[in-house]
C-alpha cells in the first residue's frame, strides 16, 4: 500500500435516538484482498476507553458485494436501534477505520449527533 493515498473524510453524521443508522462505503484497488478488520466506533470522549457502541466486521459491518471487474468491495455499516436507545442525546465522536495488509486506514471521522425522537 506504499503507493496508495488516503485522506480521511471529515463528516458529521446525525441520527435519531433509537433509530437505525445504515450507510455503505466502497474500497477499490486492493486486488481482491479483503480487510482484516473494519471498525465503526463511537465514543463520548476521545480519550475514553469505553465505547458508546462499536460495530465490527461481521457484527454490524457486512460485505455486500465484490465486483471483480472493477475491484470494488462494497460494505454496509448498520447501527441497530438498541445501540442508541438508552444513551443521552448529544454529540459523540466516531471514526470508520479499515485494517488491510498491516495498514490501518481511517476512512471517515467526525461527530455523531444523536438527536431527540418524538415518541408515539
Amino acid at each position: 500500500m506504499a503507493d496508495s493515498f488516503n485522506n480521511s473524510i471529515l463528516m458529521d453524521l446525525s441520527m435519531v435516538k433509537g433509530d437505525t443508522l445504515s450507510f455503505g462505503f466502497q474500497l477499490q484497488g486492493l486486488g481482491g484482498t479483503r480487510p482484516d478488520s473494519i471498525y465503526f466506533a463511537c465514543k463520548d470522549q476521545l480519550e475514553s476507553e469505553d465505547y458508546i457502541f462499536n460495530k465490527i466486521l461481521n457484527d454490524g459491518v457486512s460485505l455486500k458485494d465484490y465486483d471483480e471487474t472493477t475491484d470494488i468491495l462494497t460494505y454496509i455499516v448498520r447501527v441497530a436501534p438498541s445501540d442508541t436507545e438508552n444513551i443521552d442525546c448529544g454529540r459523540y465522536f466516531y471514526d470508520l477505520s479499515v485494517n488491510v495488509n498491516n495498514d490501518v486506514l481511517t476512512l471517515m471521522k467526525g461527530r455523531l449527533l444523536i438527536d431527540w425522537e418524538v415518541k408515539v
